[in-house]
């Protein structure tokens, strides 16, 4: 059974060349070895290669979702807040008519020594949120195998049919030409 499925594979790869049609083969069929040693000897007998495409419209729809986002309680410690004093010089500053200067003045920043507030228990709301139903339709691409055997094989008095499933079948045939 082997040697039969390494011929059908074969025999398939060899069928590829053949048309995109259903064919059948005419006396004398398509064999090979020597009918004298029937081990060796296999007919094609039928073949079929390819599919034909099918557009099928497919519709997809995703739910609304409503997703629950729960209130959150916000902590904010105080924060210390410290900027010293920082001496600034201003060498001359000169305002209106020509030599009419102030300066030199020497002066510093203010110091900062502050504490921020701080926020406690302080709740940010919960809500729901919400997404909407998305519905869409689109071309799905297939393919279509014609109905009939995909490969037909006559091998030692016994008609081989391989199926679009990929299953098989067969039937007794003392010739090729007995295998429908």
């Amino acid at each position: 059974m082997k040697r039969i499925v390494r011929t059908a594979v074969a025999l398939s790869a060899a069928a590829m060349l053949a048309p995109l049609t259903p064919a059948h083969a005419q006396t004398p069929f398509a064999c090979n070895g020597s009918p004298e040693i029937p081990e060796s000897y296999v007919c094609i007998v039928g073949f079929q290669v390819g599919a034909d495409p099918v557009v099928t419209p497919t519709t997809f729809t995703v739910p609304s979702q409503s997703v629950p986002i729960d209130p959150v309680v916000v902590n904010v410690p105080s924060e210390h807040v410290y900027a010293p004093s920082q001496p600034v010089h201003i060498p001359q500053v000169c305002a209106g008519p020509p030599g009419f200067c102030v300066g030199p003045l020497d002066a510093s920043t203010p110091l900062v020594d502050e504490w921020t507030p701080g926020v406690t228990r302080e709740v940010v709301p919960g809500r729901t949120e919400t997404t909407p139903e998305i519905e869409q339709t689109v071309p799905l691409l297939g393919v279509a195998i014609p109905p009939g055997s995909v490969l037909v094989l006559w091998y030692e008095g016994t008609c081989y049919y391989v199926w679009p499933d990929g299953s098989g079948s067969q039937t007794p045939s003392t010739t090729p030409s007995g295998c429908p």
